[in-house]
């Protein structure tokens, strides 16, 4: 028999993989947050100084950049993505975070 992970175990097992991203360990986490979407639970994290939103899960181990809607969680496209996992916290909000969350992956 297999054990299944708890929530617990898969938000401690996020934490260590985002921390050994650079730019990711850069940010100031919310708690962590789960959202049922397509049949699959994502992890969504969110940085209370810039109010860039990312989530585990959408299929694959990384962390990906995401546009939080209402009912749904889009990954940003690929520019955004690319700069994003690639940039320290701004340390506030930035106007053009707006025009990234309107570019999603179609």
């Amino acid at each position: 028999m297999v054990p299944v992970a708890s929530f617990r175990d898969v938000v401690i097992f996020s934490f260590l993989k985002m921390d050994n991203l650079n730019c990711l360990s850069t940010h100031l986490w919310e708690k962590p947050r789960s959202f049922k979407q397509g049949g699959k639970t994502l992890l969504l994290r969110q940085c209370v100084r810039c109010g860039r939103d990312f989530a585990l899960g959408f299929g694959g181990e990384n962390w990906l950049p995401i546009y939080l809607g209402t009912f749904k969680v889009d990954a940003l496209g690929k520019e955004a993505r690319e700069r994003w996992l690639s940039e320290k916290c701004p340390g506030m909000r930035l106007p053009d975070d707006d025009v990234d969350r309107g570019i999603v992956r179609r």
